[in-house]
């Protein structure tokens, strides 16, 4: 299988690239003109390249944990079945509350008092 030319890149620009796609590789390799191969083969073991990767990334995600926490105040039930699903401190909470609330109540909650917790818990 042929080769396409090979572009001469510095970590300079392969970092403006992942800076500019927040993290994307594909959508940076594409920015920059080279292949996944070449990217890999090169920055494979970048520790400057591996590590502004892992903070793009934690930046990313708490981007959309954010917008997704916007949402679950909004009422969205979706939104609130992803970020229970992704924040296991938020599932570990909402079951403690509910625990406690069954316990204190003796009896399990309402569609009402379900709600209120969830607001309690989510703003």
């Amino acid at each position: 299988m042929a080769r396409g030319p090979s572009i001469r890149l510095t970590k300079k620009q392969v970092l403006e690239a992942l800076e500019q796609t927040n993290g994307v590789i594909n959508d940076a390799i594409r920015l920059l003109g080279i292949g996944k191969t070449q990217f890999y083969r090169k920055y494979r073991y970048d520790k400057e390249i591996e590590e502004r990767l892992k903070e793009l990334h934690i930046s990313g995600f708490e981007e959309v944990t954010d917008i997704l926490y916007k949402l679950c105040l909004n009422g969205d039930t979706k939104a609130i079945s992803l970020y229970l699903k992704y924040n296991p401190e938020a599932k570990k909470q909402l079951w403690i509350e509910n625990q406690t609330l069954t316990i204190k109540e003796e009896k399990p909650l309402t569609p009402e008092e379900k709600e209120a917790l969830k607001k309690e818990l989510f703003g």
